[in-house]
């Protein structure tokens, strides 16, 4: 089976845990919200669909925003070649759809991930399972 999905967010790199002055460790705010609302989203797309138990393939475009000095420059779907970089968008977008839309990202045998510029900043993603 094939199933199509979008997430209407800008995507967000995955980071390490920080370590706080106490001696403990912390995921950066803007990384957990992040994950929080791709979730959610993630979710909504789902709906009541079985978790995936078998070997996944996935497909999966992260449009980033244009910066304002390469805005005229028509650089829409064009490849993004800096930081961060394309697996640490992957492992964001794998640790937000663990449980949701499969039970492990280790079910993932087959990735092909591009990011690339985009007016509309999302993720893209087809699974096949």
């Amino acid at each position: 089976m094939i199933f199509h999905g979008e997430i209407p967010l800008e995507p967000v790199s995955w980071a390490r845990p920080r370590k706080s002055r106490n001696g403990g460790f912390y995921t950066a705010k803007k990384q957990a919200d992040a994950g929080s609302a791709a979730k959610l989203h993630l979710h909504i797309l789902w709906r009541k669909n079985a978790v995936i138990e078998g070997p996944i393939s996935l497909r999966i475009v992260f449009w980033l925003p244009i910066p304002k000095k390469y805005q005229k420059k028509g650089v829409e779907g064009k490849p993004h070649i800096k930081r961060p970089d394309t697996d640490n968008f992957l492992k964001q977008f794998l640790d937000s759809a663990n449980e949701i839309l499969f039970k492990d990202d280790s079910q993932v045998w087959k990735v092909e991930a591009t990011k690339v510029y985009g007016t509309r900043p999302r993720t893209e993603f087809t699974i096949e399972y």
